[in-house]
């Protein structure tokens, strides 16, 4: 995407996407107005911290009626109102309201990719996709390993984040927040973002598994998992699933 072609890439969005109570900006920011009028707005009936004139931007809200179940093609249409055919054909949805955030995952079809914001975490110390090695002072962040990290050019605007570790004070837990690892598994899945003792939960979990065919995970918080995105899903959920 480049400033030339930035309108013509504008017209080809058709849905913006809020997944969960927490990640808000594109309803704050009012992204569609500013950049995608093209788009349709989806998101939750009750999403917290938003004054009136933002949840009037969204254009479908998921009731708790939907919740803990695949919504296809058919209930697109029919329940939510959507007609445009890039979604119909190409996008599922399951909205887990036994999470503390609300969380909205969506299945990208044609590409097997799921998306989620706060279900799945993966955070790794010596390979970040989300933060620069040039910007930071975590040892794995050397210039020996700069090959791994994307390394954002110093600005104005960031200057000031120059050895700023992402892993400091409280923060030094993410390290060992990785889908597999005991921390995530044990006691931030099981006891906090989809406690296992919930039917509900469980069978939501899995729905996602048994019905969507997904290989890549996209996730607001760590590194994209590529091509095993099954086996590490069944690896974080193996117990919600037995």
């Amino acid at each position: 995407i480049t400033a030339d072609n930035f309108s013509e890439f504008n017209k080809k969005v058709v849905a913006i996407i809020v997944p969960d109570n927490e990640h808000l900006l594109s309803i704050r920011g009012n992204l569609k107005e500013k950049f995608f009028p093209h788009a349709q707005v989806i998101g939750l009936e009750d999403l917290k911290d938003l004054t009136n004139n933002d949840i009037n931007l969204m254009d479908v809200k998921f009731k708790s009626s939907f919740a803990n179940k695949i919504i296809r093609k058919e209930q697109i249409q029919e329940d939510l109102g959507i007609t445009n055919q890039n979604i119909l054909s190409d996008l599922e949805f399951i909205y887990l309201n036994g999470h503390p955030n609300r969380e909205i995952l969506v299945l990208h079809k044609s590409s097997r990719t799921l998306f989620q914001a706060d279900v799945l975490f993966n955070f790794e110390n010596t390979y970040s996709e989300q933060y620069s090695y040039n910007l930071s002072f975590n040892p794995a962040f050397s210039p020996e390993n700069e090959k791994n990290f994307y390394v954002y050019p110093k600005t104005e605007h960031n200057d000031s984040f120059t050895n700023y570790n992402p892993n400091s004070y409280l923060s030094f837990l993410t390290g060992f927040v990785q889908p597999s690892s005991f921390l995530y598994k044990k006691i931030l899945l099981k006891k906090v973002l989809l406690p296992i003792q919930s039917e509900p939960n469980r069978l939501a979990i899995k729905q996602i598994y048994d019905s969507w065919n997904f290989e890549n995970i996209v996730m607001c918080h760590g590194n994209v998992i590529e091509k095993n995105g099954r086996e590490v899903f069944l690896g974080a959920f193996d117990e919600y699933l037995k």
